[in-house]
């Protein structure tokens, strides 16, 4: 259903450290934001993971490592991987 799926949609910046997601899209606030983030690698797809969040948000995504300010990271929409309970 439509409420499971938005549930399984959250901002970059709720992950927990050591939590992968797949990229859903980017906010289209800022358009040349969008343009680096996609030149760095982080496109609708990819997987991601967080490894802190502070002092600033570094996340792995392919071979890449990216640091990423909080406002960024709200930006970045992602599919949290579903848990097992």
């Amino acid at each position: 259903t439509n409420e499971q799926i938005n549930s399984l949609v959250t901002s970059l910046d709720r992950l927990t450290v050591g939590e992968q997601a797949q990229v859903a899209y980017v906010s289209a606030a800022n358009f040349p934001r969008i343009q680096k983030l996609f030149a760095l690698g982080l496109a609708p797809g990819v997987p991601v993971k967080v490894h802190q969040k502070t002092p600033s948000y570094v996340i792995q995504c392919d071979e890449t490592q990216i640091a990423l300010e909080r406002e960024i990271a709200r930006d970045i929409y992602v599919w949290r991987h579903k848990r097992d309970k």
